[in-house]
């Protein structure tokens, strides 16, 4: 009897390059960990306004989801969503694994001078820490801003962004034309 064989995964971010086998292929369920829900990411990402492009991506989007056995969802939304676009396939197990951060990241700190900086007396601050890409639309954020530091009335406010990605230098850019 030959041995019992690990089960096949991919993740939906990233292009595994197995030229789409299926775990049918050989013998082993295939579960996909699923980390950005396509089409809508990419639809967020990229200016489709196409409906029939719109519904090609759907439909080869479902097509994958329902060749899995399993499905790693990062949300009780994003399964919601899975469930529905897996309708009639085979998937027969859901699971929910959502990401969070390492409790060495919550190690509760003092800085001085950070604090003096952004002094919660003198000024609202508002923080963002992730991937800065098309899908963040952080853009509206920067208008955001302009607009609240034009109101006579309005609070004094900062912005944090911490991180990289395919968006970062437009939005320097942006955030300098608009003297932010």
């Amino acid at each position: 009897r030959p041995p019992p064989r690990s089960p096949a995964c991919r993740s939906s971010a990233a292009s595994d390059g197995d030229r789409g086998h299926d775990g049918r292929t050989h013998r082993v369920p295939l579960v996909t960990y699923v980390l950005d829900l396509w089409p809508y990411n990419l639809c967020s990402v990229l200016p489709i306004k196409s409906p029939f492009r719109r519904k090609i991506a759907r439909g080869v989007s479902a097509w994958h989801y329902k060749r899995s056995d399993k499905l790693v969802a990062l949300s009780e939304e994003q399964a919601a969503l899975l469930r529905e676009m897996t309708a009639g396939g085979r998937v027969k197990d859901m699971t929910i694994i959502p990401q969070y951060s390492e409790d060495f990241y919550a190690e509760d700190t003092h800085d001085t001078a950070l604090c003096a900086q952004y002094d919660k007396d003198k000024h609202f601050t508002i923080l963002f820490a992730g991937n800065i890409s098309p899908a963040q639309a952080l853009e509206n954020l920067v208008r955001a801003m302009r607009t609240v530091r034009q109101h006579p009335a309005g609070p004094h406010a900062l912005v944090l962004i911490l991180g990289a990605g395919l968006s970062r230098a437009d939005l320097e850019a942006s955030i300098r034309e608009q003297g932010l």
